[in-house]
């Protein structure tokens, strides 16, 4: 298998990072711990911006609007979806309907430009790729590509999935409709987070807390 490695790697100020997005109307991330149920919101090197307060439980994966005016947060144990305005109140959520161990549910999300086209996965048990329209699920497909499902992220200027997987230590490209396309091993495990920014993956690691920046491989 091919292999990446960082360009750089920052030292975040939050425990246990779980999941992460960009958000192109700022130039900023977004970023949740399943520790604390807080949305962090830091520069491209890391540094903390501003905290937004939600009621959210055990976040495991995040996204965020082309606007920037909605937050999609992964729940894990209330197997849902939950989305937030930028002050943290909560605006809807609604449930993902796939058979989940307690711990190794849903995991990650991922939102088109048009804020209704939504991809979520299962971590394992079963190891799975969900979309939604309107919050309504239209397909699932099982996933075995990798030991686990650990983060999803949409690239909106070539329409591709990125995944990562913490147990296998590697990220996945793939097709819309979650065909493999490629793969590349990454020199750690507990990566638990994956966002595309521009020529960038931004992957975070919820065991030691830090933030590796990687050059997106090409597509040919």
């Amino acid at each position: 298998m091919k292999k990446i490695s960082p360009v750089s790697v920052y030292q975040l100020d939050i425990s246990e990072p779980s999941g992460i997005a960009y958000n192109s109307a700022g130039n900023t991330l977004l970023i949740v711990s399943d520790s604390k149920p807080e949305v962090f919101e830091v520069n491209l090197a890391g540094v903390i911006i501003r905290t937004i307060n939600v009621n959210g439980s055990d976040m495991e994966g995040v996204a965020v609007s082309s606007g920037g005016d909605t937050i999609y947060i992964v729940e894990e144990r209330l197997r849902q979806v939950s989305l937030f305005n930028r002050a943290g109140a909560k605006l809807a959520s609604f449930k993902a309907d796939v058979a989940q161990l307690d711990n190794s549910g849903l995991e990650g999300v991922a939102v088109k430009r048009n804020g209704k086209s939504i991809f979520v996965i299962n971590e394992k048990d079963p190891k799975m790729l969900l979309y939604y329209e309107n919050y309504t699920e239209t397909w699932r497909k099982s996933f075995e590509y990798a030991a686990d499902l650990s983060d999803i992220c949409y690239e909106d200027s070539s329409g591709f999935l990125w995944v990562i997987s913490d147990e296998s230590g590697m990220i996945l490209r793939l097709s819309e409709t979650g065909i493999l396309i490629d793969k590349w091993e990454i020199p750690f495990s507990k990566g638990e987070g994956i966002a595309v920014v521009g020529d960038k993956l931004y992957i975070v690691n919820d065991q030691d807390g830090k933030m590796y920046v990687f050059r997106r491989p090409s597509y040919f």
